[in-house]
């Protein structure tokens, strides 16, 4: 079992990525408050955060505004040699694209809503797996 002591400041930076303005709004409640998250409403903002600050882990949603998708910035960030954690998070009807996600090397899939205490213990599972 994993555990995190949130009295502790960790070292790693979250990139979270949605194109709903309420979910990045409220960024702060899904994550636990020891980890710096960085927020994106585009991929173009989100890729702009990730080539200029330390990025340890990317949550990005699976279905993106312009036909844009969390599976196309996962294979861009694969391809340009970024190997860090990287969750999508996905609606229950789009189960078949999270099958497809994982073979395009996405770390996990959560399913919306998402839960701060599954985060808290996913994240400690994902950056000792890559550690």
């Amino acid at each position: 079992m994993f555990e995190l002591n949130f009295s502790q400041r960790n070292s790693e930076t979250i990139l979270f990525i949605d194109i709903e303005k309420s979910s990045l709004d409220n960024v702060y409640s899904v994550f636990p408050i020891n980890y710096k998250v960085h927020t994106a409403q585009t991929l173009d903002a989100a890729w702009r955060i990730l080539r200029t600050k330390k990025i340890d882990c990317i949550f990005c949603n699976l279905k993106l505004s312009s036909g844009q998708n969390g599976i196309e910035f996962l294979k861009l960030c694969k391809s340009n040699g970024i190997n860090i954690p990287f969750i999508l998070i996905a609606n229950e009807s789009e189960k078949i694209k999270s099958v497809y996600a994982r073979q395009n090397g996405a770390t996990d899939v959560l399913q919306k809503p998402l839960n701060p205490e599954h985060i808290g213990l996913n994240l400690a599972k994902y950056f000792s797996s890559a550690g």
